[in-house]
C-alpha cells in the first residue's frame, strides 16, 4: 500500500461517521447538495505517527487531539502550525506530508463550536435539503481532491 491509498483509506475511514449521520437524516423526497467548505474552511487533522512504506498490510492512524488548522491554538501558535502543513513531492509522484504524517480533513473549522457555515446548515433544515458537508484538504493538488471524490467517497 503506498502513501495515497493510506491517505484516501484515512480519509474514507474518517467520512464514515459524517456519511452515517446523513443516511439517518436522509429523506428521498428532498434535494441533496453536497458542500464544499470554501478557502481554508476545512478542518485539518494530522496523524500522530508517520506512515510506514515497509508495511504492505493497511495502517490505520491515530490523529492528534489538536486540529492542524484551524483553531484558536493554530493562531496562538502559527510559527509551529504552517510547518506542520508543508507538503512535498516524492518518488512515488504523490505529495506526502510533513515527515509522512498523514493528514486529513473532517468537516468545517469550528471556533467555540460555531462553524462558519451553520446559518447555511439551518437554511437546508428550514428548506427541507439534505446536506453533506464533504471537508477537504485544499493543499493538496485539485485534481487529486477531484479523483477522491469521484473515485472513491461517492463509490463508498
Amino acid at each position: 500500500m503506498n502513501y495515497q491509498e493510506a491517505r484516501d483509506n484515512e480519509q474514507l475511514r474518517f467520512l464514515d461517521k459524517s456519511i452515517a449521520e446523513f443516511i439517518k437524516e436522509f429523506r428521498a423526497s428532498r434535494q441533496t447538495v453536497i458542500f464544499f467548505p470554501g478557502g481554508l474552511a476545512s478542518r485539518l487533522l494530522r496523524a500522530k505517527t508517520p506512515f510506514n512504506a515497509d508495511i504492505s498490510t493497511p495502517q490505520t492512524f491515530d490523529f492528534e487531539d489538536q486540529e492542524v488548522w484551524l483553531s484558536a491554538w493554530t493562531f496562538g501558535h502559527p510559527e509551529l502550525n504552517a510547518l506542520k502543513l508543508r507538503m512535498h513531492k516524492e518518488a512515488d509522484k504523490f505529495y506526502h506530508d510533513e515527515e509522512d504524517r498523514i493528514i486529513i480533513a473532517d468537516g468545517c473549522i469550528k471556533f467555540a463550536g460555531i462553524t462558519p457555515y451553520d446559518d447555511f446548515v439551518d437554511w437546508c433544515k428550514d428548506n427541507e435539503i439534505n446536506l453533506f458537508i464533504f471537508g477537504w484538504d485544499w493543499r493538496r493538488p485539485l485534481g487529486d481532491t477531484v479523483d477522491f471524490f469521484l473515485d472513491k467517497f461517492l463509490l463508498a
